[in-house]
Formats: structure tokens, C-alpha cells, sequence
């Protein structure tokens, strides 16, 4: 197989995974690959995948949820670009409100800015647009110069598009039309809608699609994300103000589906959350659900021309969903809670299964890779996404020594639900300290959640190391400059939480000794929860384990990938809770681990760290 290295040579165990996902591929068979931290995923995915797409003029398209990947790919396809196809070009694509010329558009939820774009445009108002449409003379000038780079910033076509008058999302659109390599978010091409407008963008159809997924770990929460939504009473009052000064017309219809669920609440104390089916609320309307929408979707568009967003527009696209989803991959939740406004009633419909979306795409593309390094056990995956019996996969283990990496399980306390207790947050914090005192350097230590966090660290003792502790809501750059001193620091340790803003996508090569996971990341015991664990019962008889510990299990070998980054990189992987001992958490764990479990791990930090 001809591959396109961006460097010398590839790795031995760099080269045996681009030979793997080039012959899937080249074979017309999709595949998934479990390929752990420093083995050079990026590289390998696209060495291998560049020749097939020249030869077959297809598109690549990488999906990746984090900005910081884009660079990372264009740099790796601009080494590709001068080493074996000078005609080589990428274009990174954001989402479309994030390449909007206009003041507060990144603000808006999608919905939202999809209608304020359709209005400024149809209305002719959008000067941006306009310019590009007409093809401004220095519109002109601007594509000669963007066509002419290989692989240009989102924020550099951005600030050169207004400076120019011109449309920043059309502009990239362009140059993607030209492009070989694009890199955009999982939701432009599994959200039906925004796959239809980039396909129409950059002027190819699906079976010219070669797929990339980046950190493919995130995929199922992400597609679950993309089929769920929710109403609330709050969403209710808005849209009732928007039908006084827009629409008075369209009140009675909106005060009817708050009469709907305050009639389905009847009874239920605070707090308390409950299964509806769907005609339950779907027939309690005295007129039939599309004529709602309708008044609501008219009343959406004439706020929108005013303002930036509309509730009366997330009511109607609520009740579109509920409208056409199915039965039995979707919960239907209504419940109340106590709020700074009062109660407050919610009703949601959480998606179940991701596969739905996923097979929706999959179908149609050329061909679809999915890795990370937190892709166990690969069964689990395939499952849940719905991939067929002839998807190549294949598990890789981690390029680094195993010497430099010691795991210990520490099987003595819990943050098991039922026994959370003062006492047992003692407990906990003891035996941190103890294994704190023996690590020479930095520690990051992650928790169930930020409860658990700040409770356990009443009891901590670790003043004689810096402490940089995650707080909820952090802005980008507030995380950033904790990081940012945490990696100067010699004697420091990192409070986070399991699924928080340093759980993953951090990178901290040659800064940690130690990653200690506190408990489990389980999920709260819901009603989504439990519908979870019952639709993957009825699915493939593993509830527990697919809807409830695989998840949780996830999040902390992401956790613990955070210690070890690079081939010089010595550090220990610390598992503190008695359940990790037992067999649905521990057959979980990698199988290339050699996992010490003791009660008392002093003695085995010592040797590791060469103290005396």
C-alpha cells in the first residue's frame, strides 16, 4: 500500500496502523481502532488515507471537537504537501456562527443564528453576503489571494473577510470546494441538516467521502447530544413575551402547552421526574400539533428580525422532534424543580442510541475511520454505534515503555452513593495524602464531581504543594492560564473532575508524576440513566455495562492518559476505590497494563521514584 509519511519514516507501530486503516480503506471496509496516546494517530489516518483519495478524487473530511486538533491536522497535511503532493490543500471549517462577520453571532445557539443568517440574507441586509454574492471587486481579490494558501486559519479568513467586506463562511466555503482535507466538528456531517449545506458547499456527494474521527471516545455522547432537546416553563414565559410584542395572536396556542404540562405534573412533588409516552403529550392539544408549529415557527421568524434568538422558535423545533422521533430509542422525561424563579417544569426527550445518526451517514460515505486512545473494548463501540460484522478493528498498545508506567489499584475507600459520608471523605483524603507525600513532582488528581471534590479537599492536607483547583464554568482562557502556571510548577497538584475542562484534550507532556482517579464517574442514577441501562437491556442484554460503567470507565482512562505523553514520560496511574477490584470495572481495564492492587501502595511509589 502506498502511503504518504510526513516525515523520514514512520514508526514501526506508526507504519503497522497506517498499513491497517489504508488496506480497511483501499478494501471499501470501515474500521475502528484503538490506537493509545504517542502512537501517532493523526500521521497514520492520514498517510494512509491521501493516496486512496487522489486516486479516487474524493474528499477527506477529519472531525474533531476540539480546535486545537485543526492545527495539528494542517500542520501534518502541509508536511505531507511538501514531501509527496505539492498540490495539497486543507481548509478547517468552524461553525458557521463562529465565521459570522457580525457582532454577538457566536452567542446564539444554532437554531437561532440559522434563522438570523436566512433573514439577513433573503432581506438583502447582510452586507457581507451581499458583496460576496455580487462579487465585489475586492471580493475577487480576496478568493485570488485565499485560493492561493494551502491551509488557512478559520481566524485568519475570518479578520481578512471583514476587512474585505466579504462573508468569512463563504469564503472558507470556497476554498474548501478546492480542498482535499477538510476539518470540521462530528455535527457537520451526522447532523442531517448541516451535512446537506456542506455537501452543497464543497460540491461533492457522500460516496466521495473518506471520514475521519478524531477521539471517536466522544462520538455517542455527541450524537445523543445532537437528537435530544427541551422545553421548559421558563422557555414557555419567553415565548408568551415575544407573542405580546409579535404575535398576540400565537398566546393561546403557547398557553396551551403550558396547561399541557402542568396537567402531566399534577401531583408530582419537587424534584420528582417521570416517564411520558409521546401521544400523551402530543394529543392533548385541541388542535393537531402541525398548526402549533406553524404559528409558532411564524411567530419565531418575525422575533428573529428584531432580535438574535427566539423561545417561541425552540418551542416549535421541540415539538417538531418529538413529533417524528421514535418510541423506543428516545426517553420522554417530564419532571419540576425548585429554581431562583420558582418551580419550574422541564420536559425533555433524551436520545438513546447514537446509531441512529451514526448509520444515517455511515451508508452513504466512501469509507469511515474511527480511533482514540480510549477505544475499550472495541465490542462496546461497535454496538452502540451499529457497525456492521465487517468493520476492521483492531487494538493497539502504547509505543511507550512499560516500565515507565505503573498502575496501581488502591482497593480501600468509595464514593459509592450510599456510603458518601464525612467519614468516609476522611478516609479518602488520607489515603491522597499518603500517596501524594511519595510522589517527587506533580500530581493531578480527579474526582466524581466537583461535590465530591470540594468535600474531600475539607479534609486535605497539601500545603506543601501548589494547588490549582478546576471550578465550574471556566472561560477558555481561565483554564488556559491555570494550566499554563500548573506546567511551571516542580511541586504541584491539579484538582479536577472526571468529565470537567481537564479530564481530556490536555496535554502535559513531561509536567506530571502522577494521575490519581478518585471514584468513580458514574452517572446520577436518573431517569435517563435507568431508561439507558433498559434500552441497551432490550438491545444487546448489557444495560449495566453499556448504558452505566463502560462511560464512566472511559472518562477515567482519559483521566489517566493525561500522566504519560511522550516515549521519556515516567509516571503512575493510581485507581483509588474498592470497586475498581471488581470484575465489570476491572475487565475493562487495557489489557497492555500490569496493574498492581494493594492496600498499601507506599513501598511500590517509593521504588518507582527511587526513593530511599
Amino acid at each position: 500500500m502506498i502511503l504518504y509519511s510526513p516525515f523520514e519514516k514512520l514508526r514501526p507501530s506508526q507504519e503497522e496502523l497506517a498499513q491497517f486503516i489504508a488496506e480497511s480503506i483501499e478494501n471499501k471496509k470501515n474500521c475502528i481502532v484503538h490506537a493509545p496516546t504517542g502512537l501517532g494517530k493523526t500521521a497514520a489516518a492520514l498517510a494512509a488515507t491521501i493516496p486512496i483519495a487522489e486516486k479516487e478524487d474524493c474528499k477527506i473530511l477529519f472531525l474533531t471537537s476540539r480546535h486545537t486538533q485543526h492545527e495539528i491536522v494542517r500542520e501534518t497535511a502541509q508536511m505531507i504537501r511538501n514531501k509527496h503532493s505539492p498540490k495539497l490543500s486543507c481548509t478547517s471549517i468552524y461553525g458557521k456562527k463562529h465565521l459570522c462577520a457580525h457582532d454577538g453571532a457566536s452567542l446564539m445557539n444554532s437554531n437561532d443564528f440559522s434563522s438570523y443568517c436566512k433573514n439577513l440574507r433573503s432581506d438583502g441586509v447582510c452586507e457581507f453576503f451581499t458583496q460576496t454574492k455580487n462579487k465585489h471587486p475586492k471580493h475577487i481579490i480576496l478568493m485570488e489571494e485565499v485560493l492561493k494558501m494551502p491551509a488557512p486559519k478559520p481566524e485568519e479568513i475570518l479578520e481578512k473577510s471583514k476587512n474585505c467586506g466579504s462573508c468569512p463562511y463563504e469564503v472558507l466555503g470556497e476554498h474548501a470546494k478546492n480542498s482535499r482535507i477538510i476539518i470540521a466538528d462530528y455535527s457537520q456531517i451526522f447532523h442531517p441538516t448541516m451535512r446537506e449545506s456542506l455537501l452543497k458547499r464543497i460540491g461533492t456527494q457522500m460516496e466521495k467521502i473518506i471520514v475521519i474521527i478524531d477521539e471517536a471516545h466522544n462520538l455517542p455522547k455527541r450524537l445523543r447530544e445532537l437528537s435530544s432537546c427541551f422545553i421548559s416553563t421558563i422557555t414557555i414565559k419567553r415565548a408568551i413575551k415575544e407573542a405580546k410584542n409579535f404575535q398576540p395572536s400565537a398566546i393561546t396556542r403557547i398557553t396551551e402547552i403550558q396547561n399541557c404540562m402542568n396537567n402531566l405534573t399534577t401531583g408530582m412533588i419537587i424534584g420528582e421526574e417521570k416517564i411520558i409516552n409521546k401521544n400523551s403529550f402530543k394529543n392533548s392539544f385541541s388542535i393537531p400539533l402541525e398548526e402549533i408549529v406553524d404559528e409558532l415557527e411564524e411567530l419565531a421568524e418575525r422575533v428573529r428580525k428584531e432580535k438574535h434568538s427566539s423561545s417561541a422558535g425552540s418551542i416549535s423545533e421541540f415539538l417538531k422532534m418529538w413529533s417524528v422521533s421514535t418510541e423506543e430509542s428516545f426517553a420522554r422525561i417530564i419532571g419540576t424543580e425548585s429554581t431562583f424563579g420558582g418551580i419550574t417544569t422541564r420536559i425533555s426527550l433524551e436520545s438513546l442510541d447514537p446509531s441512529r445518526l451514526f448509520k444515517n451517514a455511515e451508508n452513504s460515505l466512501r469509507g469511515i475511520l474511527l480511533m482514540s486512545g480510549t477505544l475499550t473494548p472495541i465490542q462496546f463501540y461497535k454496538d452502540i454505534l451499529g457497525l456492521d460484522g465487517e468493520t476492521q478493528a483492531k487494538t493497539f498498545p502504547s509505543p511507550f515503555p512499560k516500565e515507565n508506567r505503573m498502575v496501581i489499584i488502591i482497593p480501600k475507600t468509595t464514593t459509592k452513593f450510599t456510603q458518601r459520608n464525612q467519614a468516609q471523605y476522611e478516609n479518602i483524603s488520607k489515603e491522597c495524602e499518603k500517596i501524594i507525600q511519595k510522589i517527587p513532582g506533580n500530581a493531578a488528581l480527579f474526582f466524581p464531581s466537583y461535590y465530591l471534590m470540594d468535600s474531600i479537599r475539607t479534609f486535605l492536607n497539601t500545603d506543601e504543594k501548589k494547588n490549582f483547583v478546576e471550578q465550574k464554568g471556566l472561560t477558555p482562557e481561565e483554564r488556559s492560564n491555570i494550566l499554563k502556571e500548573f506546567r511551571e510548577q516542580k511541586r504541584g497538584i491539579l484538582f479536577g473532575v472526571s468529565n470537567g475542562s481537564f479530564g481530556e484534550g490536555i496535554d502535559l507532556p513531561g509536567v506530571l508524576d502522577s494521575v490519581i482517579i478518585v471514584g468513580l464517574p458514574l452517572e446520577k442514577p436518573d431517569l435517563r440513566t435507568q431508561e439507558m441501562i433498559n434500552y441497551y437491556d432490550r438491545k444487546y442484554a448489557k444495560g449495566w455495562q453499556y448504558g452505566y460503567t463502560l462511560p464512566a470507565l472511559t472518562r477515567i482512562f482519559q483521566n489517566a492518559g493525561r500522566c504519560i505523553r511522550s516515549e521519556k514520560d515516567r509516571g503512575t496511574l493510581i485507581f483509588l476505590d474498592e470497586r475498581f477490584t471488581q470484575r465489570q470495572y476491572f475487565d475493562a481495564f487495557p489489557e497492555d497494563w500490569k496493574i498492581n492492587i494493594t492496600q498499601n501502595p507506599e513501598k511500590i511509589l517509593e521504588e518507582f521514584f527511587g526513593k530511599n
